[in-house]
């Protein structure tokens, strides 16, 4: 699956969990998103839909885990 093709996928999962997403914003780390209060990267988006944790427990805990510096 093409990148833009996964990055699309993951965002429509997020809407269909009426999961709070804002517009892509541009950073020093690129394309951001605020989800549930969060600033996540594309590639951290992605990540947790790969790895089935694209919910709001999957996105809090790793926000938690990113901000001890720790990663599960």
């Amino acid at each position: 699956m093409a990148y833009s093709a996964a990055v699309n996928k993951a965002l429509r999962n997020l809407v269909k969990q009426n999961i709070s997403v804002s517009k892509a914003a541009v950073g020093p780390q690129g394309h951001t998103f605020d989800v549930m209060g969060y600033m996540l990267t594309v590639g951290q988006i992605v990540e947790l839909d790969r790895e089935k944790k694209l919910n709001a427990k999957g996105i809090r805990e790793f926000a938690k885990n990113f901000e001890s510096g720790t990663k599960e």
